[in-house]
């Protein structure tokens, strides 16, 4: 699952924008409506103060080399917002339209929010139109991205792009990649998680899979201690030392996991053969990565909810 729009946000180009204009009498100027939705008009810079007498010299030039300052740099921006201004009103009417669009466009991903909002205004600006064939038409282009590229939402009517739980966790997996990078030995302890997984794929034995859960319960680990920095080195420890839990049974989920890590053979200790049910299998490295990927936002302090949700 891809997730996320910001990831195939190059590609929606040819594939929402262009077709949205197919068969248009006049599709220059529809990107024109599209490019005014998405774009506020350029403000003028705020001019500086009008300098005191004494800022000028006794020809009457301006001689303060801190006044003279503001003033150039007023007027070089002052140049670029004319410049600016003018390219705002050709596309808004429709002259260059279609590349003002598109480059306006290249901005709009830099986070999976921008990207939803921008579609959300397009979708806005087409029913200003007053054209429902065009709406109905944006809409099945955006479900179909959805469903070429996997993403993580469902669109509900009119138009609202609710994140799914797959997506979500796609998310969340993506989130903790990033902040574990940031950090040297975190970023080590994912990069040795990483490589169990790979090594999983060639055959996955017990023992791979006993290494895959042993690498994630030491990453939860790293992250927890590094983050909070606790006094704890195990998860069961740890857990009774973060205080993020909303209640104390979610607190018991993480370290009745611990228990099985250290009960279970081969998962960090020799462990009880005798409490074993069965070897585990993939349905386990399935089940025991998803619970603790579910510990991640309490157990990273940086982690932002908002943006596992949103984007």
């Amino acid at each position: 699952m891809n997730g996320d729009f910001k990831h195939v946000w190059k590609r929606l180009w040819s594939e929402l924008w262009i077709p949205l204009a197919d068969n248009r009498p006049h599709p220059e100027l529809l990107f024109a409506d599209i490019y005014r939705g998405l774009k506020r008009p350029p403000s003028p810079p705020e001019e500086p103060e009008q300098p005191s007498a004494d800022a000028f010299d006794a020809g009457g030039n301006l001689a303060d080399p801190v006044v003279k300052a503001k003033f150039d740099s007023y007027r070089n921006l002052l140049d670029e917002y004319q410049k600016d201004r003018s390219d705002f009103e050709l596309a808004s009417t429709g002259q260059g339209s279609r590349e003002a669009l598109r480059n306006l466009l290249r901005s709009k991903a830099d986070t999976e929010l921008d990207a939803v909002v921008c579609l959300a205004k397009t979708y806005s600006t087409l029913v200003d139109l007053e054209d429902p064939e065009l709406v109905l038409r944006f809409r099945s282009l955006i479900i179909e991205a959805i469903d070429t590229y996997s993403l993580g939402y469902v669109l509900v009517e009119p138009f609202v792009l609710v994140p799914t739980v797959p997506g979500v966790v796609s998310r969340l997996f993506q989130e903790m990649r990033r902040l574990t990078y940031n950090d040297p030995h975190l970023q080590q302890l994912h990069g040795e998680y990483e490589e169990s997984c790979i090594d999983l794929n060639t055959e996955p034995t017990s023992g791979r899979i006993k290494s895959c859960i042993q690498k994630q319960f030491i990453l939860v680990e790293g992250v927890a201690k590094q983050t909070f920095n606790v006094s704890g080195t195990t998860l069961g420890a740890i857990c009774d030392q973060i205080n993020l839990w909303p209640h104390a049974t979610i607190k018991e989920v993480g370290k009745k996991l611990y228990g099985f890590r250290s009960d279970y053979p081969g998962l960090g200790h020799a462990g009880n053969p005798n409490a074993t049910l069965r070897d585990v299998d993939l349905k386990d490295f399935i089940a025991i990565s998803c619970m603790l990927a579910g510990l991640y936002p309490y157990l990273h302090a940086g982690m932002d909810s908002a943006v596992v949700y949103r984007g």
